[in-house]
C-alpha cells in the first residue's frame, strides 16, 4: 500500500491563542499603546465643551398650502408632517443661515483666531458650525430640538439665540417670496405692458384726432344728415326766391316809373255837394236793404232819391283841369325794394349753400378718415382694455396675497420657542470618552496585530502549528533552551522532507538560535 495522507483535526484551543499571544506579545503592546497614548494626550488638551440647547414647536400654517392662483380649491397641494419638518430642517441647517449666524454673533468671538476679512477663512468658519449645530427633529412629534457646543457657554447660547432668529427671518423671507413676489412681477409685467398700449393708444389718436372713434362716426353721421337737410332746404329757398326775383322784374318791367300825383278842377260846389249827398244816400240804401225788401216804401223812397242825385250830378255841365302834378310811382317803389331785399337773400342763401357744401366735403373726408383708422383704434383700443383687465386681476390678487402676508406678518409666528437657549452651566469634558476611546481602538489594534501578525509568521509557536502545516500528527515535542522561551525552529512547510518514506509520524525537537 502506498502512503495514506493522516487527516488532522485537532481543535484550536485556549492555550494555543495564550501562547500566539505571548510569542507576539511585543507586538500587540506597542499596537495596544499607539491608541492609548493617543488618546491619553488628546484627553489632555482636550478643553470641556459647554452644550446650549433649544426646542422649536412647529405649527401648520397656510404657507405648507399651495394653490395657483388659477386653480380650483380641489387643487390645492398640502405637505404632511414629515415634510414639513424636513422643510424646516433644511432651512436650519443651510449654510447661508450659519453664514448670517457668524455675522450676527462675530466669527472671532464664535471661533477664535477666525479672521473676518478673509472669505476662505469664513466658509470653513461655516462649515464648522454646521458640525457642531445639531438639529434633529423628535419622532412623532413637531418639536425641533437645536444644540450647539462650544468651549465658552455665553457664545454657545448667543449662537443658538442668533440662529433662531435668522431662522425666523429667512422662514418669512422665503414664505413671503414664495406668495407675493411672483404676482408683483407679473404685476409689474403687466404695468408695463399697460403702459406701453396706452401711450400707443394716446399717440395715434393724437396724430388723427380720435378720442372715441365709435361716437364720433356717429356724431359725424348726425351732422352729415343735418347738413344734407339744410342743403335741401337752402336750395329749395334759393329756388324760390330766384322765381320771386322773376316775378318781381317782371312786374317792374310793366310798371310806370311816374304816376300823376296831384289834379285840381274848377267844378262848381253844387256838383260836390250833390255828391256828398249821393254817398251818403248809397250808405243809407246798403243799411236799409238789410232791414227791409226791396218793394217796401221806404227802399222805394230812397231810391227815388238817389234816382234824382244822380240826375242832377249828370246835368251838371264838365269842366277841364286846370292844375296836374305827376310824381315816382309808389308800388313802382315798393316793388324795387322787394326786388333788392330778394337779391339780398338770394347771395346769402347761395353762400350759406356754397358754405353747406364746403362743410358737407369737410364732414365726408372726416368720416372716410375714421372709418380708414377706426379698425386700427380698434385693435389697440382692445389690446389696450385686455391688458387693463389682466392688470387688475393680477393686482387684486397680489392685493389678496399682500394682505393676506400683512396678516401672517402681524399674527404670531407658527414657529413657537418652546426653550429657549440658555447658558449651559454644567460643562462636558471629552478626556474620560478620549481615554476610553483610546482604550478600545488599543484593544481592536491589539488584536489586529495578533490576527496579522500571525497570519504572516513563519515559524512554528506549537505543535498544532506543525501538525497543521505538514498534515502529519506531532508524537513528541521537545522544549528549547529556557533563555529563548517558546522559539521554534524554523521549519520548511514542505511535507516531503518531513514524511518518512514508510512512517506515520515526525517528532520534533526545540533546537537554539
Amino acid at each position: 500500500m502506498g502512503y495514506q495522507p493522516y487527516p488532522v483535526r485537532e481543535p484550536y484551543t485556549t492555550r494555543d491563542l495564550l501562547t500566539a499571544m505571548f510569542y507576539h506579545r511585543r507586538l500587540m503592546l506597542a499596537a495596544f499603546l499607539a491608541p492609548v497614548l493617543l488618546g491619553i494626550a488628546a484627553a489632555m488638551i482636550a478643553r470641556p465643551a459647554f452644550v446650549a440647547q433649544a426646542r422649536l414647536l412647529v405649527l401648520y400654517g397656510s404657507e405648507y398650502f399651495y394653490q395657483p392662483v388659477s386653480a380650483q380649491a380641489s387643487n390645492s397641494i398640502a405637505l404632511d408632517r414629515n415634510e414639513i419638518m424636513q422643510g424646516e430642517l433644511q432651512v436650519l441647517q443651510s449654510t447661508t443661515l450659519a453664514l448670517a449666524t457668524l455675522r450676527a454673533v462675530g466669527v472671532d468671538r464664535v471661533y477664535p483666531g477666525t479672521r473676518a476679512d478673509d472669505p476662505l477663512a469664513i466658509d470653513r468658519a461655516a462649515l464648522r458650525l454646521s458640525r457642531d449645530l445639531t438639529v434633529s427633529a423628535i419622532p412623532q412629534s413637531n418639536v425641533l430640538e437645536l444644540s450647539f457646543r462650544g468651549h465658552d457657554p455665553e457664545v454657545a447660547a448667543e449662537v443658538l439665540r442668533a440662529q433662531i432668529a435668522g431662522y425666523l427671518e429667512r422662514r418669512a423671507e422665503i414664505f413671503q417670496r414664495a406668495t407675493t413676489t411672483a404676482a408683483r412681477a407679473d404685476r409689474a409685467v403687466f404695468l408695463e405692458r399697460l403702459r406701453r398700449a396706452e401711450d400707443a393708444l394716446a399717440r395715434f389718436a393724437d396724430a388723427h384726432g380720435i378720442s372715441n372713434v365709435d361716437e364720433q362716426i356717429s356724431l359725424l353721421a348726425r351732422r352729415q344728415s343735418a347738413n344734407s337737410q339744410a342743403r335741401d332746404e337752402v336750395a329749395q329757398a334759393i329756388s324760390e326766391t330766384e322765381a320771386s326775383l322773376e316775378a318781381v322784374n317782371a312786374q317792374l318791367a310793366r310798371l310806370p316809373r311816374t304816376v300823376r300825383a296831384y289834379a285840381d278842377s274848377e267844378r262848381s260846389q253844387s256838383v260836390r255837394v250833390l255828391t256828398d249827398n249821393l254817398a251818403r244816400l248809397l250808405v243809407k240804401q246798403h243799411d236799409i236793404a238789410s232791414r227791409y225788401l226791396d218793394s217796401s216804401p221806404v227802399m222805394q223812397d230812397v231810391d227815388r232819391q238817389i234816382a234824382a242825385l244822380r240826375a242832377e250830378i249828370a246835368g251838371e255841365p264838365a269842366r277841364e283841369d286846370e292844375v296836374e302834378r305827376t310824381g315816382v310811382n309808389p308800388v313802382y317803389q315798393t316793388a324795387q325794394a322787394q326786388r333788392l331785399t330778394l337779391a339780398t337773400q338770394l347771395a346769402g342763401e347761395r353762400a350759406r349753400a356754397a358754405q353747406l357744401a364746403a362743410a358737407g366735403a369737410e364732414i365726408d373726408a372726416r368720416i372716410t378718415e375714421l372709418n380708414g383708422t377706426a379698425r386700427q383704434y380698434r385693435d389697440l383700443s382692445r389690446e389696450r382694455d385686455l391688458l387693463d383687465e389682466a392688470y387688475r386681476g393680477l393686482d387684486r390678487s397680489y392685493a389678496a396675497a399682500e394682505i393676506g402676508d400683512t396678516a401672517a406678518r402681524s399674527r404670531t409666528a407658527n414657529i413657537r420657542v418652546v426653550q429657549p437657549p440658555e447658558r449651559p452651566a454644567v460643562s462636558t469634558s471629552p478626556r474620560a470618552m478620549l481615554v476610553v476611546v483610546g482604550v478600545l481602538v488599543g484593544g481592536l489594534a491589539a488584536l489586529a496585530a495578533l490576527a496579522i501578525a500571525n497570519a504572516l509568521r513563519q515559524v512554528f509557536v506549537t505543535a498544532r502549528d506543525v501538525a497543521v502545516a505538514l498534515d502529519l500528527p506531532v508524537v513528541l515535542a521537545v522544549p528549547g533552551p529556557p533563555r529563548r522561551g517558546l522559539a521554534w525552529t524554523r521549519l520548511a512547510k514542505s511535507p516531503a522532507r518531513w514524511a518518512g518514506p514508510a512512517g506515520r509520524g515526525i517528532s520534533t525537537q526545540a533546537m537554539p538560535g
